[in-house]
């Protein structure tokens, strides 16, 4: 009982100070230096860790700290650090060994503890693995706290940490965001989707200024929702810059057009439209339908052909898959296409590029979710009152926790976009029913 305390009041004192990983450190800085010392004067060198074992007892977040800080440490001394890390599954290293070729030299790793020291061995090989050019051991002392917290606490690593860095209150009821940028010139707008209208907003230092706003009428029947919900877009369509409004209180999606200044209605469609995905040279508009009057998606996605003129008389065709709460496109990696779900059961799920099943992942999210230029995906956690927001890195089709952070109150949506010129996430968070206004952040990484 007594030693248990002790370990208790070890992890909470360090967890209500800030993170400090020297003993991490330490280890990561006498492997670079190793490495530096057998490729002397070989600066600018390719290196790549392709073979990473666990014996330490540490944390998959611990592992990927260490190994973020090892690519610095390698970085800092000159060298062109390939990153392949996918995850950590089973205490060992998944790696995209696609990108092997891109290595003139690669790195094995086995991480050991021995009571508070950590020892790690590395060997060095050619690319070709015909040639070991250095094998070597390390060890460096961890201090209990620390090493009690590598061990149990799931932290991410400031080097690819995200923080938040703006917060202003809006208007409750805020259903969705977006930036319409013109690309002629003129001040490029965020537009807040309200149940009755759009407000479009200008950025002036660190405020938002409102510019213009016009009313919405939905489609009749009219579907009282216990929970209003709604997305809004903006695709360009035949070089035209078009905006939808959809939501889950009427079967039609509004479809906006500029005409001198000013958002004028050209159509509707009976979808709420998310991503433009190329199939066979032929860009189609994905989208699906909520289910009458609830905050889900029908299993039903619609492609909508967007070489039609207008996107009332444009061929579409439908693709069953199980209904959903959220779903996003990465689509610029022509490699690794995916589509992110959050099922109805708040399963995260992952699917290829024409929707066959690639992996369910364990856990339990929330319903929020968005993807930053395929390179980061933000996802809230399956809580209420007291949420959390998750970071993974997902470049080269992995899946890795990057960094969270406990929210004061529950993610109504994320958003990714831009604030400043500087690509991040939008939260909107709700603290306090009672109150008359929610929270809207933004949140980017410290790069």
């Amino acid at each position: 009982m007594k030693s248990y305390i002790i370990r208790f009041a070890a992890v909470f004192a360090l967890l209500c100070a800030p993170v400090r990983a020297e003993g991490l450190a330490e280890l990561a800085g006498k492997i670079a230096e190793s490495i530096r010392e057998q490729l002397l004067f070989q600066q600018g060198t390719a290196l790549s860790i392709t073979g990473f074992e666990n014996y330490s007892e540490l944390t998959p977040l611990a592992l990927q700290r260490f190994y973020q800080l090892i690519a610095s440490r390698l970085e800092s001394a000159g060298f062109d650090f390939k990153d392949t890390l996918l995850d950590m599954r089973q205490q060992k290293g998944v790696f995209n060994n696609s990108r092997v070729h891109q290595a003139n030299c690669l790195i094995y790793l086995r991480l050991l503890r021995n009571k508070e020291r950590l020892g790690v061995g590395m060997a060095l090989f050619s690319r070709t693995l015909d040639r070991i050019l250095t094998i070597a051991y390390h060890e460096a002392l961890v201090p209990l706290p620390e090493l009690l917290t590598i061990r149990e606490a799931d932290f991410g690593f400031r080097s690819s940490g995200f923080a938040r860095v703006f917060e202003i209150p809006v208007r409750k009821g805020l259903l969705d965001l977006a930036l319409f940028d013109p690309k002629d010139g003129s001040a490029a707008h965020y537009l807040f989707f309200y149940a009755d209208e759009i407000i479009a907003y200008e950025q002036e230092g660190k405020s938002l200024v409102p510019r213009d706003s016009f009313t919405l009428s939905w489609s009749r029947p009219y579907y009282p929702a216990q929970q209003n919900a709604g997305r809004l877009t903006v695709f360009s369509w035949n070089g035209e810059l078009l905006l939808f409004a959809g939501s889950n209180f009427s079967p039609q999606s509004i479809v906006f057009k500029q005409v001198d200044g000013k958002w004028l209605e050209k159509t509707r469609i009976p979808f709420v439209p998310f991503a433009v995905q190329t199939v066979n040279q032929q860009d189609y508009l994905v989208g699906a339908a909520y289910a009458t009057g609830r905050n889900y998606f029908l299993g039903n996605l619609h492609f909508l052909g967007m070489d039609s003129v207008d996107p009332a008389m444009a061929q579409a065709y439908r693709k069953e898959i199980p209904e959903f709460f959220n779903v996003v496109y990465a689509g610029r990696d022509p490699e690794n296409k995916a589509w992110h779900l959050i099922g109805k059961d708040c399963q995260w799920s992952v699917f290829s590029a024409d929707f066959a099943p690639l992996e369910t992942f364990n856990i339990r999210s929330g319903q929020a979710l968005d993807v930053l230029e395929d390179h980061w995906l933000a996802l809230s956690d399956f809580s209420r009152k007291r949420d959390k927001v998750f970071f993974y890195d997902i470049s080269a089709g992995g899946r890795r926790l990057v960094y969270e952070s406990d929210i004061d109150g529950e993610i109504a949506f994320i958003r990714a976009n831009i604030w400043n010129n500087r690509p991040g996430f939008w939260l909107l968070i709700e603290k306090d029913e009672d109150e008359a206004f929610q929270w809207l952040q933004f949140w980017s990484n410290e790069k």
